[in-house]
This record gives C-alpha cells, sequence and structure tokens, in this order.
C-alpha cells in the first residue's frame, strides 16, 4: 500500500463529495426557488370536462422548458397532448408537470375517461433552465472528482510499498 496516494485519493474524494452534495445544490437553490415561487403564485382556473373533451392551456416555443399543475375530481392523471418530452409527478392529489417543447404549440389536457371531471389547474409557466445550470455543472464536476478520488485511493491500495533505499 502507498500511503500517499491513499490520503491524497482520501482528500479528492472529499473535495468530490463537498462539490456533489453542497456546491452543487447551493449553486442551484436559487434557480429552483425561483422555480417553486413562480408554480405557486400562479392563479388557478377551473373547468368541466366532459369525457373525450380538451382542456388548452396555453402555448410554449420551440426548445422551452415548461411547468404547470392540476387535480381533478377522480385524482387520474390526464391525457396530455403536446410535442415533446414530459414528466408527471403526484404530490398529494396534485399531479406536477414538467416538460421540454420540441416544436412551437399548444398544451392541453383531454379527459380520456369515460365520466366527466372537473380539473382545477395553473396556466403553463415557462421556465429557464439556465438558473440550474451551476448546479448541474457541480453536481457532475463533483461525481467525476469522487470518481477520480476512489480510483486514486483504489490505486495506491493495490501497489506495493516501494523498495527502501540500502
Amino acid at each position: 500500500m502507498r500511503r500517499n496516494l491513499v490520503i491524497a485519493g482520501g482528500v479528492v474524494l472529499v473535495i468530490g463529495l463537498i462539490l456533489f452534495f453542497l456546491i452543487g445544490p447551493y449553486l442551484a437553490a436559487p434557480a429552483i426557488t425561483k422555480f417553486s415561487e413562480k408554480l405557486n403564485s400562479t392563479a388557478l382556473k377551473a373547468a368541466d370536462l366532459q369525457s373525450g373533451q380538451t382542456l388548452n392551456l396555453g402555448q410554449v416555443k420551440q426548445g422551452q422548458a415548461f411547468v404547470f399543475k392540476y387535480n381533478d375530481s377522480a385524482g387520474v392523471p390526464l391525457r396530455l397532448i403536446m410535442n415533446g418530452t414530459a414528466q408527471i409527478s403526484r404530490i398529494n392529489n396534485t399531479f406536477l408537470l414538467v416538460g421540454f417543447s420540441t416544436s412551437s404549440g399548444n398544451i392541453s389536457l383531454a379527459n380520456n375517461y369515460t365520466i366527466p371531471l372537473h380539473v382545477v389547474y395553473s396556466n403553463v409557466s415557462p421556465v429557464e433552465i439556465s438558473g440550474f445550470l451551476g448546479g448541474i455543472v457541480g453536481t457532475l464536476v463533483g461525481l467525476v472528482v469522487s470518481i477520480a478520488g476512489l480510483i486514486v485511493i483504489a490505486v495506491g491500495v493495490i501497489l506495493r510499498p516501494k523498495p527502501k533505499a540500502l
């Protein structure tokens, strides 16, 4: 075992973990706060949807990230009609949708159930993803540095000690 390599690897690992768990989230915190404030300050609207009926939520531009929330009387996810990708999460009977549009157009919710539903929803809000980039970069750099630290520790443990000069 080469003690100096193991110590150096440990230091690199600690720096990587600090970047990953502290610096990355710290850099992303203002964007996350702004994101949640924007989502919570959006006025809610209500509509009744018959079976097969759609509800237009707003327009997005190509390459735009967006967010909106909704809940309905049955507590079931509705069909999303849009050009792009989206992630839907359910939090306390409210569906939170974060998406990214691949082309300009409307975003709509459709009642894909056989019963009429009462829907309470927010308008689509664009999200600035540039604020998240510092946090993403800090976290990824922290991950890479941590892996490098682990590799240096492993090399230090595997290598035999240097022969002592006579």
